[in-house]
């Protein structure tokens, strides 16, 4: 393992890669159920409570999955209404978004790309924090205008002594809206050539989010509401007009089927 992670910390690509290799290709699900088996073991049941008409009425008005304000995808693209980027995202990706850094890798775990803050106010300084805090060798660099905004692309290698694998590192380090955007794309020397383009696809089209619409997204939020007459819940999704195709997962939401019976005056949840 030759590297940290990025901000702050530090940054090692052979050991991203293969750990978004491991992420991609492990089963998260059984995983996920162990963990749970293994936290709950010696764990007192007698002393639980279940007050769910309470627990209901106090999540009711919550967020829903993300929160637009910090990022998110949609279509291929990827949102920052109050940073106000966009940039879109390779195909068949998978992203994940975090407070610190936007992650984004194919299936197969060859190639990885990572966007994030620097600390530094000037180009050349963030250039000299990439080189020296990742361990890269830099191979070569240009400055550029991408879509007005001041770019420094870095082409920068690393190598791992022990088994004489070679990674290449390209970075663009962004000037926008007085922050310096890192975006780093990562893949192992002998895939690099063909993962070069989809780097610089991204990279290439980082630009300014100025449509209202992509801006003003609003969160879905969890209802909580009540049955005003006994049935299914399918039928009572459908009288609360919630499409079809998101039928299925509010009745995961509620530990239900949609062909459960909910009595009148049970409470169940929805989201908009």
């Amino acid at each position: 393992e030759i590297f940290p992670e990025l901000l702050g910390e530090r940054f090692r690509p052979f050991y991203l890669i293969k750990k978004v290799r491991r992420f991609l290709e492990t089963d998260r699900y059984e995983k996920v159920h162990a963990l749970s088996e293994e936290a709950q073991e010696g764990l007192d049941v007698t002393s639980l409570k279940v007050n769910r008409r309470q627990y209901l009425q106090m999540i009711d008005g919550l967020i829903y999955g993300q929160d637009p304000k910090q990022g998110y995808v949609e279509q291929n693209r990827f949102y920052h209404p109050e940073l106000k980027f966009t940039f879109p995202i390779p195909n068949g990706w998978q992203t994940v978004n975090t407070p610190s850094r936007v992650q984004i890798a194919p299936e197969n775990g060859e190639a990885l790309l990572m966007l994030t803050l620097m600390d530094e106010t000037s180009l050349e300084a963030a250039a000299r924090a990439v080189i020296n805090n990742y361990g890269l060798t830099e191979v070569d660099r240009a400055r550029r205008n991408r879509n007005n905004m001041e770019t420094l692309a870095i082409l920068a290698e690393q190598s791992n002594q022990q088994t004489g694998q070679s990674i290449r590192v390209l970075t663009y380090l962004i000037h926008y809206n007085h922050l310096i955007y890192a975006f780093h794309g990562v893949a192992e020397q002998a895939n690099y050539a063909r993962y070069l383009p989809t780097f610089e696809g991204s990279m290439n089209h980082f630009t300014v989010l100025t449509d209202p619409s992509k801006i003003n997204k609003k969160a879905q939020r969890l209802q909580i509401r009540s049955a005003s007459q006994s049935g299914t819940l399918q039928q009572l999704l459908s009288r609360d007009g919630i499409p079809k195709d998101k039928m299925g997962e509010i009745a995961l939401l509620n530990g239900l089927t949609l062909e459960d019976q909910v009595s009148e005056g049970d409470l169940y949840k929805i989201f908009r």
